[in-house]
């Protein structure tokens, strides 16, 4: 009899309620793990820092989610447009990806009125200056070499999503 048979004559409610007691004991007794820390999000958190407001100068970012990622990529969306926000660095958001266009106007609208609501920002963020939303952009990384290779690149993003020159 190998090391696996043996478990196959465990009853298997008994490894439901063990299971079910190490779940329970975490949850009651409170205890957790401190998250890891992850490198690439410590060096995405200190180029943000390092960044200051600069006249004609913003940041672009791409939300590049849907439904299906949301509980990862949201939560980061929202650091990183927090951050710009309280820095007063303008930033424009796209996606090339099509489900992700709900979240470039709401995701900036949640953080700002959390942010105002809390105290940490003294003014609501004005669209068109603090942030801009330029939506979905089909093309993938013909787009993106566009943009980096584009010497005028308000002639190459001539409108937003809400249609303004």
């Amino acid at each position: 009899m190998n090391f696996f048979e043996k478990f196959d004559r465990i009853d298997r409610r008994i490894i439901y309620i063990l299971v079910l007691l190490a779940l329970s004991l975490q949850l009651i007794g409170g205890l957790s793990l401190p998250p890891a820390r992850m490198a690439p999000a410590g060096e995405a958190f200190d180029i943000i820092k390092k960044l200051e407001p600069s006249k004609g100068k913003l940041v672009f970012i791409s939300l590049d989610f849907g439904p299906n990622s949301l509980a990862e990529n949201l939560p980061q969306s929202e650091i990183v447009i927090e951050h710009l926000l309280m820095k007063k660095i303008p930033f424009v958001l796209f996606s090339q990806y099509v489900l992700a266009e709900g979240f470039l106007e709401s995701v900036p609208r949640r953080v700002s009125e959390r942010l105002l609501a809390s105290g940490m920002l003294k003014t609501a963020p004005v669209y068109g200056k603090a942030w801009s939303n330029i939506g979905y952009r089909p093309g993938g990384s013909i787009f993106i070499q566009s943009l980096a290779g584009s010497d005028d690149i308000i002639s190459l993003l001539i409108r937003d999503a809400r249609g303004i020159d």
